[in-house]
C-alpha cells in the first residue's frame, strides 16, 4: 500500500509483512510443523540454518526483560549470539556444530498467540549443536541455553535443549581437554541426568549429577561457586 519495495519482506514459510504499512500476507507454511525430535521438516540435511531476514542485534525490550530476571545482560546475550526478529516477535538463540556453523537455533516466543501453542520452538537439529559458553576443566550440562550461559561465569556450560546427549557427541566432549562433567538437570529427570552421568564415565572422564529445586538460571554465578566449590 505505501508503494516501497524496502519495507517488504518475504519470508521462507510463504508469509510477507511490511514495516511500512503493516500490510500482512499469511504463511503458505505453518512454522509449528515439521518438528519431530528437534530436526524440522523443510530444511535438508547438511544445508544449515539461517536468521530471518529481519532479525537484529537490537533485542526488544521484553526479550531483555526475560532474560534480565536470571540476570542475563544484553552484552552477553549479543555475545552468545542471540537476536530479535521483529515480525515473529522471537528471542532467536543460535547453536553452532563443530565446525561453527549455526546448525540450530531455538525461538522463544513472545507473541501471546503463539507462545499459547508453544514458549519455544526449533528450527534445525539440535543434536549436532556442539555449543559450549565458558572456559574451565569443568563441563556444566543443562537443559536450556540460558542456564548453560549462566552457569558459563564460573565454569563451562553446555546446553542439551533437552535430557539426552549421544554417545558420539559425548566422545567428542570429552576428548576436548574435560577434565569432569557434571550434569545439571531439572529436579524431575533424576534418572536421565544419572543415566548421561554413567556414560561419561565410560569415557574415562569424572562425572557427577547433582539435584536442585530451581534451574540453573536462577541462581546467581556467586551461589554457584559458593554451593559447587567441591566440583573442582
Amino acid at each position: 500500500s505505501c508503494g516501497s519495495r524496502d519495507n517488504l519482506g518475504r519470508y521462507s514459510d510463504g508469509s510477507a509483512f511490511c514495516f511500512g504499512c503493516h500490510f500482512f500476507q499469511p504463511a503458505t507454511i505453518s512454522p509449528f510443523v515439521g518438528e519431530r525430535n528437534g530436526k524440522t521438516q523443510g530444511k535438508p540435511s547438511g544445508e544449515g540454518v539461517s536468521f530471518p531476514e529481519d532479525a537484529t542485534s537490537v533485542l526488544d525490550s521484553r526479550g531483555s526483560e526475560w532474560l534480565g530476571q536470571y540476570d542475563i545482560t544484553t552484552t552477553e546475550a549479543l555475545r552468545a549470539g542471540f537476536r530479535w526478529s521483529p515480525f515473529w516477535e522471537q528471542l532467536l538463540m543460535p547453536l553452532k556444530d563443530s565446525e561453527g556453523n549455526v546448525c540450530c537455533i531455538q525461538a522463544k516466543n513472545f507473541n501471546p498467540k503463539r507462545a499459547s501453542k508453544a514458549k519455544y520452538y526449533n528450527v534445525g537439529d539440535k543434536s549436532e549443536s556442539m555449543t559450549v559458553y565458558g572456559d574451565s576443566a569443568t563441563l556444566v550440562l543443562t537443559e536450556d541455553i540460558v542456564s548453560a550461559l549462566k552457569v558459563s561465569r564460573v565454569y563451562m556450560g553446555m546446553p542439551l535443549l533437552g535430557t539426552h546427549i549421544s554417545r558420539s557427541k559425548l566422545a567428542k566432549v570429552c576428548k576436548d581437554g574435560v577434565q569432569r562433567v557434571v550434569v545439571w538437570l531439572d529436579d524431575d529427570k533424576w534418572r536421565e541426568a544419572r543415566q548421561i552421568a554413567d556414560a561419561v564415565k565410560l569415557f574415562g572422564v569424572s562425572a557427577k549429577t547433582i539435584l536442585t529445586p530451581k534451574d540453573p538460571k536462577e541462581y546467581s554465578a556467586h551461589e554457584i561457586l559458593v554451593n559447587y566449590r567441591d566440583w573442582e
